[in-house]
């Protein structure tokens, strides 16, 4: 999925554990391997 012409990045923090999260104005993602996925707010979260 290529976010850069789609979304701007608003923001990027790396948890405790490693995850890096992603605030885009489409939303929120984090990085799962090699694979950018899309966070709702029913998840997932893990």
């Amino acid at each position: 999925m290529d976010l850069t012409n789609s979304f701007g990045v608003q923001s990027i923090l790396e948890d405790r554990n490693g995850t890096l999260w992603f605030g885009f104005s489409g939303g929120l993602f984090r990085l799962n391997g090699s694979s950018i996925i899309n966070v709702t707010q029913e998840g997932p979260w893990k």
